[in-house]
């Protein structure tokens, strides 16, 4: 079972229910830290529903609560008759905040020494 590490309240039950599903489906080697905040340069916040730690990669997930049949490309996607922007790209830039924030820390934690991958869960 993993290790879960609160750093914020989780915000709806979609998050809750990804949390508990990564708990349980992930071994003790995975550390997962959610609902937490990193700013860009700019300062700009991000806000990280879960961020999942393995001694080989680290995970950048964005939990979305959209059900049904879902279309779309990078930019938006279509979820029955609405259309909604497409979560990929601002979880793309959301891992990439995260990877500097890492080299920052240690420059050995770089990009070729611990990947991170961004994922998005439909709950």
């Amino acid at each position: 079972m993993a290790q879960v590490h609160s750093v914020g309240q989780p915000v709806n039950d979609s998050e809750r229910k990804a949390i508990r599903f990564f708990e349980e489906h992930l071994d003790d080697y995975h550390h997962i830290y959610h609902n937490l905040e990193f700013s860009t340069e700019n300062n700009n916040p991000y806000e990280y529903d879960m961020i999942v730690v393995h001694d080989k990669a680290i995970y950048c997930i964005e939990v979305k609560g959209w059900h049904g049949h879902i279309v779309g490309n990078a930019n938006e996607w279509r979820i029955g008759d609405f259309v909604r922007k497409s979560p990929i790209m601002t979880n793309n830039n959301k891992k990439r905040v995260l990877q500097s924030y890492l080299a920052a820390f240690d420059p050995n934690l770089n990009e070729n020494s611990v990947p991170v991958d961004s994922l998005i869960v439909l709950t």
